[in-house]
């Protein structure tokens, strides 16, 4: 909360030091922000249908009723520094 600036409360749960609870962080996520850092060993997003993470026109779309990832952009990099794998029953390349 500190690093992305946002505004929290720690309230404790029948008053005991041992059971803290971090409240209102929650409504300083969805003010309008120049940068949000998440920090984690690891992070897991899930929605139950779909989810999309898009900046300007560029956007990956995660598809979970129908199992699909679609990902549009006018330029698409894609790297490794070994092997690179495109697996697919059916693979259309153009």
């Amino acid at each position: 909360a500190v690093q992305n600036a946002l505004s929290c409360r720690i309230e404790f749960i029948g008053n005991d030091p041992n059971l803290p609870l971090i409240t209102d962080i929650f409504f300083s996520l969805i003010e309008q922000r120049d940068e949000l850092v998440l920090k984690a060993k690891n992070i897991r997003i899930e929605a139950e249908e779909q989810l999309i993470v898009a900046s300007r026109d560029a956007k990956t779309h995660y598809d979970g009723k129908n199992n699909r990832v679609t990902t549009e952009a006018k330029y698409i990099n894609s790297q490794a520094e070994k092997s690179q794998k495109i697996q697919g029953a059916i693979i259309a390349i153009n």
